[in-house]
């Protein structure tokens, strides 16, 4: 059953009952322990990630060496400083598909642990397109049996093919019995590669510019269940010739809330050219107060929405146009640097 980030933790930060200077958990499927965290490094953590994005998620905790499990924590400066661009940079270019993840910290009896959390991937498996030193091969897939990243074997790449095949019957099933429900007369099929939507009334084409940005909403992100495509033609769309589709664009709605608290720092970082950490995005959440400061399902605005599927919230760039603009003031991001969190 998938876990919130916010639980897992919480499940795995306990103390050994019998010896208060260990950790009572254990390496496993979806969790891995580094007693610090080295640039020098990022093959094995991105291995590790990989093999978690093809399996149901994990974490990667710093500051707890793995044996016996001792709690050492890290330096929480220099944790802090980890470009997560520079991150994403590079493991896009040796992992394909796109691995998710957030960076965080955690204080917990008194010192500080460094937090990679991988999501799965809802596009598996993820393979290595490059060689990448002596643990990162090209062409091979990563999994994570027990408390060890594996190269994938026979049955669980199997069960991967075979559930994305799944899948695709379940989507087109879906679209079956929505289309039956309708009369046939006013359905129309949509192409999101071509940009063709084709029914009885002629053929829309939505111009090349717009398709990339198509979107597809899920019921859930970590669950089993594939959203249904729910994207809306917004206005009264008329065929239009070939020969204007340059001149002439359909407008498709998309969801606009889909930065993660890694993703704002990153493109305000960018913006204003000093750093802005995920912890420097909760006081500027705090101040600007664009949300609550608890979970409120349902919740939205311009600037956010709750997204129940993930328990936390997700940011819309008119929230990271805000800060763009506000950050870029000197006096204001001092003022943020020394905000006190109550």
């Amino acid at each position: 059953m998938y876990q919130t980030k916010s639980q897992l933790l919480e499940r795995f930060f306990v103390l050994n009952s019998t010896n208060p200077t260990l950790i009572a958990s254990r390496e496993s499927s979806i969790l891995d322990f580094k007693a610090n965290f080295n640039l020098a490094n990022m093959t094995d953590y991105a291995r590790t990630m990989a093999s978690f994005a093809n399996k149901d998620g994990g974490v990667i905790i710093f500051g707890i060496k793995d044996k016996p499990r001792e709690i050492i924590g890290i330096e929480r400066m220099r944790f802090d400083g980890i470009d997560s661009a520079k991150i994403t940079e590079t493991l896009n270019s040796y992992f394909q598909p796109e691995i998710d993840y957030e960076i965080d910290i955690k204080d917990w009896e008194g010192k500080y642990f460094g937090i990679i959390y991988t999501f799965p991937s809802h596009q598996k498996p993820v393979m290595a397109i490059r060689n990448w030193g002596d643990l990162v091969k090209d062409g091979e897939i990563y999994y994570r049996y027990g408390g060890k990243t594996e190269k994938i074997k026979y049955p669980e790449l199997r069960k991967i093919l075979d559930e994305n095949t799944e899948k695709r019957h379940e989507a087109w099933m879906r679209i079956f019995q929505n289309t039956l429900k309708n009369d046939p007369i006013n359905t129309a099929v949509m192409n999101t590669v071509s940009g063709e939507i084709v029914g009885k009334g002629g053929t829309v084409v939505i111009d090349e510019a717009l398709i990339s940005k198509l979107k597809f909403i899920r019921e859930g992100q970590f669950s089993e269940k594939e959203g249904a495509p729910t994207l809306k033609l917004i206005g009264d769309v008329q065929p239009i010739p070939m020969a204007i589709i340059k001149k002439e664009k359909v407008v498709v709605s998309e969801d606009i809330y889909k930065y993660r608290a890694t993703a704002v720092a990153n493109e305000v970082e960018k913006a204003i050219g000093v750093k802005f950490s995920v912890q420097l995005h909760v006081k500027a959440w705090k101040k600007y107060k664009p949300r609550p400061n608890e979970k409120v399902v349902g919740y939205q605005n311009e600037f956010c929405e709750y997204k129940i599927a993930e328990n936390d919230y997700r940011y819309s760039f008119a929230w990271i146009k805000l800060l763009k603009r506000k950050l870029a003031n000197q006096t204001e991001y001092n003022e943020l640097l020394n905000y006190k969190i109550e």
